[in-house]
């Protein structure tokens, strides 16, 4: 049976002695393209996308993310029929995946999740006023707690992504690229923030793989 190549990560360079096993327990391989290493597995078809597959992907993504200084995840389910058709989609994009290799290198990704705000109603108020005051109070950033936790953490965070709410009170996501040894301190000040403002709704996860930091391969 004709096999494709599965595509897990994009790396700076192979990590020495690492053995890590697939979705589907093959091995996983290291092939360079240009100045670029995709770390891919053979496999017969496509994973189903379930939610075994889904952890599957990032446990091996957090296996290659823990051996190499740098790791660029790719979307669950990125694949490839040969070699040459790996090498014909990564190299229009070689430059942006170098500079976030770059970018990502040494570093992992924080993420927390805040509860917006909900804004109250204002019977007299135009609909597009109204609208974009909705808008506005999905991005977390706009609350005074949320903007001190901000500041502390400013010294330790490299880069910042922000997805704010999809509905009125949701929840957001503040995704953070952080040096792999202030992760400790990272933690310790929003737990001291989340003592401190017990009405803050917030949730801190990680360390993962820079997911939020990574170029689409």
């Amino acid at each position: 049976m004709t096999r494709v190549l599965y595509l897990y990560a994009v790396l700076a360079k192979a990590p020495r002695r690492a053995r890590v096993r697939g979705l589907a327990r093959e091995k996983v391989r290291f092939v360079r393209s240009g100045r670029l290493v995709a770390a891919v597995g053979d496999v017969r078809s496509p994973p189903l996308p379930d939610l075994r597959n889904l952890r599957g992907h990032d446990r091996v993504v957090r296996r290659l993310a823990d051996a190499a200084s740098a790791a660029l995840p790719a979307r669950f389910g990125s694949m490839a029929p040969t070699p040459d058709a790996l090498h014909a989609s990564l190299r229009p994009r070689a430059r942006a995946l170098l500079r976030a290799l770059a970018r990502v290198e040494g570093r992992e990704q924080m993420t927390l999740r805040v509860r917006a705000s909900s804004p109250p109603s204002r019977s007299a108020e135009r609909p597009g006023t109204a609208h974009l005051r909705r808008r506005a109070a999905r991005d977390p950033r706009g609350q005074d707690e949320v903007r001190r936790l901000l500041e502390l953490l400013r010294p330790l965070v490299r880069a910042e992504h922000v997805q704010p709410a999809t509905e009125d009170g949701g929840d957001a996501r503040i995704e953070h690229l952080v040096d792999r040894g202030d992760v400790a301190a990272y933690r310790a000040h929003v737990r001291r923030s989340a003592r401190a403002h017990p009405g803050l709704r917030l949730a801190c996860t990680g360390p993962w793989p820079p997911y939020s930091f990574a170029e689409e391969p």
